[in-house]
This record gives C-alpha cells, sequence and structure tokens, in this order.
C-alpha cells in the first residue's frame, strides 16, 4: 500500500487534466455504440513512443497532431480521440487496444510518464475482466516481468461487489510489471458510475461502468529531466 501512495504522489500533477478526460468520456459515451468503432481502425491515430524520447521524436513517428508551438517545462499532453497506442520499445515493446484517453507527461520537453485508458467507452465489469486478462498476457509476451500484486483477477471482481466497501474505495490497484531498463507498468480500475446511478439508468444497462488506467513510468528517467539527479 506504501508503494501506492508514493506512486500516486508521483503522478499528482496529472490528476486535473484526467477531472477533464472523465467529463469528456460522459460526453462520448452518448455517441459510441458497444464494438461500433473496431471496424474502423485504420483510421485511428497512431501514438508511437518510449519513455525518454524527445517531443520532436514523439511528433515525428505518430500520426497525431499534438499541435504544440511551445512547451514549458512540465507539460500534460492530452489525446481525446480514437488512437491505438504503441510502445516501441525494440526489447519490450507492445500495441495496446484501441483507446479515446491518453495523457502524456512531459518534463523538460522528454516523455517520463504515459497514462492510457485502452477501450474506447465505459465497460463493464466482464468486459473490464476481459481486458485485464488481455494485458496480462501481453505483457508477459512482450518480456516484462510482474513486480507487484495488488489483487488477483478474482480478488478485483470481490473488490467491485463486495456491498459493504464505502463509496470513496472504488479505485483499485492491478498489477505492477517492470523491465530490466526500470521501466514500469502500473494498472489501476476505477468504478465511474454504479448501475443505480445517472449514465448506466440513462442508457438503459443494469450494469455498473469501469474504466482501466494503464500507466508507464520510469523514475530514473523522471528524476533525470526533472533534474533531480
Amino acid at each position: 500500500m506504501k508503494r501506492l501512495l508514493n506512486f500516486s504522489s508521483y503522478t499528482q500533477f496529472l490528476v486535473l487534466g484526467f477531472l477533464v478526460l472523465t467529463l469528456t468520456l460522459i460526453i462520448y459515451f452518448n455517441y459510441l455504440t458497444r464494438g461500433s468503432m473496431g471496424q474502423y481502425q485504420e483510421d485511428f491515430y497512431i501514438i508511437k513512443l518510449t519513455l525518454d524520447d524527445s517531443f520532436d521524436r514523439l511528433q515525428s513517428q505518430s500520426s497525431y497532431d499534438f499541435g504544440v508551438k511551445s512547451l514549458g517545462n512540465i507539460e500534460l499532453l492530452v489525446v481525446a480521440k480514437p488512437f491505438i497506442f504503441k510502445y516501441i520499445h525494440p526489447k519490450y515493446g507492445f500495441i495496446l487496444p484501441p483507446g479515446l484517453f491518453l495523457g502524456i507527461s512531459l518534463d523538460n520537453k522528454h516523455v517520463t510518464s504515459v497514462d492510457v485508458f485502452p477501450h474506447l467507452r465505459y465497460i463493464n465489469m466482464e468486459e473490464m475482466l476481459t481486458l485485464l486478462r488481455t494485458l496480462q498476457q501481453l505483457f508477459e509476451q512482450s518480456g516484462w516481468q510482474v513486480s507487484h500484486v495488488y489483487h488477483s483477477l478474482e480478488e478485483v471482481r470481490i473488490q467491485f461487489t463486495d456491498t459493504k466497501r464505502p463509496w470513496y474505495k472504488n479505485i483499485v490497484g492491478f498489477q505492477e510489471w517492470q523491465n530490466s531498463q526500470g521501466d514500469e507498468i502500473y494498472i489501476k480500475i476505477e468504478r465511474n458510475w454504479k448501475a443505480d446511478e445517472f449514465l448506466p439508468k440513462f442508457s438503459g444497462q443494469n450494469e455498473d461502468y469501469f474504466t482501466v488506467r494503464v500507466v508507464i513510468n520510469n523514475t530514473k528517467i523522471f528524476r533525470q529531466y526533472r533534474g533531480l539527479e
């Protein structure tokens, strides 16, 4: 739990950006039907990067125009259109399922952290668990090693089905992975809407709605570009 708290502190400056993303996701929800966007993946933006990439390299190898004319020492780039995220590390590369929201943290014009929501809409419990299994297999096949387990898949289910859990515990950590170069992946699941709340009722679905957040970072790279080393 201490590691989880430290991690939250490390990404604190992203919070404001993702509050905006959450509101935008609600707006998009009314326009996205289940599975309707998969056949149009050729039209999705492609975001390619590895940690430590310069902004110029990120922009040149991605099809999305970030529209940035000048950069400060600390920046958060937000993509809120359908995309496919490719982590193009020569040894530990992988491609995530299509997503709708992405945040890229830049320090001194270099990528130090990435937040990806690898789905196109809110997802229900079974879809969330299926996505977690997919990500487990993807990272394992890409050479990443599990470094910490917060909850198993079954424990994740229990965390969200235990009616005694208070509302403020609707965020659950899943697992962490790392590679030999110090890159780390962390997955967090959030229940954004309960079945009896406005959006599920409005959409005619009697089910909870979730988001899955995949964070990629490297403490050494972060400290380097923050001038802490």
